[in-house]
């Protein structure tokens, strides 16, 4: 029986995924300057062939990823921008991000990838949405904290650099989580919301 139009879309997406999936992968072991197409190629079980399908260079998957970052990113702060209990936010979206710890690398290789993004040197217009998109998420939870902070969820400070804190924190989980691999501890929701409770 032939195969659907919406079955090859299905199968299209499902390469995709295998190929964003291992460049995230080797770009945060590796390095994006460190990385070729052929070794992303075979660590998704592909041929080079299929990749270029799908990108035509290394920049073009370069630039997908840093997209997907900033759509992440944008839904994050709209969730720090919402009406809903301050500190009910925060928890949630802290317990989100150890599951996503505890569940594989997938998530430490995302945010080492991000981490490399920012320091990689290269000229590019998603690289340059990924900071001004950062910022935004930085502010959103700087404001959210001050919002806490008015009815003493959260302990007193600078909200701006309590923001910078917990988001420093987050983001260095998942480089030591890369480096010290079976010997890493993923913190417990508590010990990253003590950042901010107050008391």
């Amino acid at each position: 029986m032939p195969r659907t139009k919406e079955q090859f879309e299905e199968m299209r997406q499902a390469t995709k995924y295998k190929i964003q999936d291992a460049a995230s992968y080797l770009f945060a072991k590796k390095g994006i300057a460190g990385t070729n197409v052929q070794e992303i190629a075979d660590r998704a079980g592909i041929s080079i062939g299929l990749l270029y399908r799908h990108y035509k260079t290394k920049e073009e998957l370069f630039s997908d990823l840093v997209n997907m970052a900033i759509t992440g990113l944008s839904e994050t702060t709209e969730r720090f921008l919402s009406d809903a209990d301050p500190k009910e936010i925060l928890t949630e979206m802290t317990a989100e991000i150890v599951e996503d710890y505890k569940k594989n690398d997938e998530f430490s290789n995302y945010l080492t990838f991000i981490t490399q993004a920012f320091t990689s040197g290269l000229q590019n217009d998603a690289l340059d949405r990924l900071i001004a998109e950062d910022k935004k998420l930085i502010a959103a939870l700087a404001a959210l904290i001050e919002r806490g902070q008015r009815n003493d969820a959260f302990r007193s400070g600078n909200s701006h650099e309590l923001a910078i804190t917990y988001m420093s924190t987050i983001q260095g989980i998942g480089l030591f989580q890369n480096v010290l691999g079976a010997d890493f501890v993923v913190p417990s929701v508590d010990t990253l919301l003590g950042i901010f409770l107050s008391g």
